[in-house]
């Protein structure tokens, strides 16, 4: 598959992504980042997590607000710098209206000052882009215990 091919095949699920309804018990999870290959490699990872029951997808933190309302999701996975509104400013938007979920914070750029920041604006945790793959787990279970649903 050439390079073309594998990213219209990431498109294409990405797309599916975002229309399907979670169907399994656990965590409902918004993952909510602008890069489209960090999305699918993330979802991929979620999806293979105990006690995850469906992980949604939002490109901007406009569609970050806008789904959270209608998804409801327990847990939001957000980046910091997205097109419309930082992650900081989506969160607290979303954290607005009950049930405000739990929300962790990411970033491609550590930024010394943005853990903190986002931490006092209301996050309930915040990962490094980099640490992602190693560190949610660990954060999943430290806000909502052990897992729950589904179990592999």
């Amino acid at each position: 598959m050439s390079e073309g091919e594998t990213l219209v095949a990431l498109s294409n699920l990405l797309d599916r992504r975002r229309t399907r309804a979670p169907s399994r018990a656990g965590l409902r999870v918004l993952l909510v980042d602008d890069n489209d290959v960090f999305l699918a490699a993330a979802t991929a990872f979620l999806d293979e997590l105990p006690g995850i029951g469906g992980v949604e997808l939002a490109c901007s933190g406009a569609e970050a607000i806008a789904f959270a309302a209608h998804y409801a999701p327990d847990l939001v996975l957000m980046d910091h710098h997205m097109p419309s509104a930082t992650g900081i400013e989506a969160m607290r938007a979303i954290k607005s209206r009950p049930p405000a979920p739990r929300v962790v914070i990411m970033t491609v750029d550590a930024a010394p000052l943005l853990a903190p920041a986002a931490l006092a604006a209301g996050a309930d945790g915040f990962v490094a882009k980099e640490e992602f793959f190693e560190r949610v787990p660990a954060v999943i279970e430290r806000l909502f215990g052990a897992p729950r649903g589904r179990m592999r």
